[in-house]
């Protein structure tokens, strides 16, 4: 009987394991799908560039400190506007940046109202967040890091990204992000956390004493062909890989070795050394 119960749990794994398991993508199919994630990675982080090089040049004003305030960063063809509102949601000023180099090509300095579309997007981000924030999600923030909020507009609604940063050079956290998909109605289509939480250093010195710190890698042995997520993974290692001192790294998905140089904005696809042979 022991013998036959454990012949039926085996079966019921292999099972399982081949119902979740995906035949592996050519890499021509798979370079397709790669790059429709490196797309988001461009957006995300262009969306974020906007925001933190606004920031840091109204920081400088001496009246910042003096106002309380909101912003949005949206695309407008190939261009990102950055808009500062003040409490009652009044433009305050608009920075606006090219959406391939990320450089900043205009400032307007003059007071306006909201467009309907700009109050549109407001609202849906606020109500997007709103609802990220809620305990159910269990965010995490602690000393050495904190949730940047990245929020735009997709084909059937409204796309929020909460990703855990760094708040202390050398450190990188990777996983604990989340994904939230909302309709035009602001009705939640989905919800994904993303990765088990770690952090991550190669300059242990640099670290708060008692953290418990591994090598960085991103997703490695995924057995399915959702290459989507590494876009918090690739994101986060373009914007703060030169506190790692380090400039690529490497992932698998379904038998798919990728490597992200973050410098050059690029990602390689090669196949297993093993299918190598194979094909020859």
């Amino acid at each position: 009987m022991k013998c036959f119960l454990l012949l039926f749990v085996t079966i019921v794994q292999s099972s399982v394991f081949f119902l979740f398991a995906q035949k592996p993508l050519s890499i021509k199919v798979a370079r397709e799908v790669i790059d429709s994630v490196q797309l988001e990675v461009d957006r995300l982080y262009s969306l974020s560039e906007a925001k933190n090089k606004s920031l840091e040049l109204i920081q400088k004003q001496e009246a910042f400190n003096q106002m309380s305030f909101d912003y949005l960063t949206y695309f407008k063809n190939d261009t990102v506007h950055f808009i500062l509102l003040d409490s009652k949601n009044n433009v305050r000023s608009t920075y606006y940046y090219n959406r391939i180099e990320n450089k900043r090509i205009g400032v307007d300095s003059n007071s306006r109202s909201m467009t309907d579309q700009e109050e549109i997007l407001l609202n849906a981000k606020q109500d997007a967040i709103a609802e990220a924030n809620k305990q159910k999600y269990e965010m995490r923030v602690s000393n050495e890091i904190e949730i940047d909020y990245i929020f735009h507009q997709n084909r059937n609604g409204f796309t929020l990204y909460a990703i855990s940063v760094p708040k202390i050079d050398s450190i990188l956290p990777f996983g604990g992000d989340y994904l939230f998909l909302f309709n035009f109605n602001m009705k939640l289509q989905l919800f994904e956390k993303n990765g088990k939480f770690n952090l991550m250093s190669i300059r242990k010195k640099d670290n708060p004493p008692n953290s418990k710190l591994h090598a960085v890698s991103s997703p490695t042995g995924i057995r399915t062909n959702d290459f989507k997520v590494l876009i918090p993974y690739y994101y986060k290692f373009r914007r703060y890989h030169h506190n790692l001192r380090i400039e690529e790294l490497e992932s698998s998905i379904n038998k798919r070795l990728l490597k992200y140089n973050a410098p050059k904005n690029d990602i390689e696809i090669k196949l297993f050394p093993v299918e190598k042979i194979d094909e020859e």
